[in-house]
């Protein structure tokens, strides 16, 4: 087991750091440093299962969330519908039975996702809101012992803290009086017309 003060230290420097690259990708580097796992992956979801975005620590983690909520199933979709981690000791297991789908994708996919082969999927919550999964995987089987996922648990809870929870939110929206002009990021104005 890694020192969790020093796991939450890692997190903190990660929300803390160069606006270069962005906050989640720098959470899941962190990850990827302060805990044992070689590839890791942020996930956000609307509580209908479309994808609001990935960041990920590198392409294989990238591409193997992407197949995941592309065909509907794999741990990250299953941690995310039943609101708690999924552990899978080897993705590539003839016994791995729950995501047939994803498997046999994963066989014939390239060496690049094939490379992650053990994964950890937990549920990241916002109050009592589900907003997403942070997936880690590691390229050798095996999955993560009590003491693990104590430290997996510090990281997940870093993910939504309050200091990296502003980077997550989507900016509210604002009433606005009978002809008002809003200005959306396309550059295009919209004009709210009294009735």
């Amino acid at each position: 087991m890694a020192d969790l003060t020093r796991i939450a230290q890692i997190m903190a420097e990660a929300v803390n750091g160069p606006g270069r690259p962005s906050v989640p990708e720098r959470l899941c580097a962190a990850c990827v440093e302060a805990l044992a796992v070689d590839s890791a992956a942020i996930t956000l979801m609307a509580d209908t299962g479309h994808r609001a975005g990935i960041w990920a620590s590198d392409d294989r983690a990238r591409l193997l969330e992407e197949r995941q909520f592309s065909l509907g199933e794999g741990p990250g979709v299953d941690a995310f519908r039943g609101r708690r981690p999924v552990v899978v000791s080897d993705l590539l297991s003839p016994a791995e039975v729950r995501w047939p789908v994803l498997v046999a994708d994963l066989a014939a996919a390239a060496a690049g996702i094939r490379g992650l082969r053990g994964a950890y999927a937990a549920p990241l919550h916002l109050g009592s809101a589900s907003i997403g999964v942070l997936s880690l995987y590691r390229a050798a089987p095996g999955a993560p012992g009590m003491a693990e996922i104590a430290d997996i648990q510090v990281a997940a809870t870093s993910v939504t803290s309050p200091s990296s929870a502003p980077s997550w939110r989507r900016p509210t929206a604002r009433r606005c009086s009978p002809g008002s002009t809003i200005r959306r990021s396309t550059g295009s104005r919209w004009t709210r017309r009294s009735a």
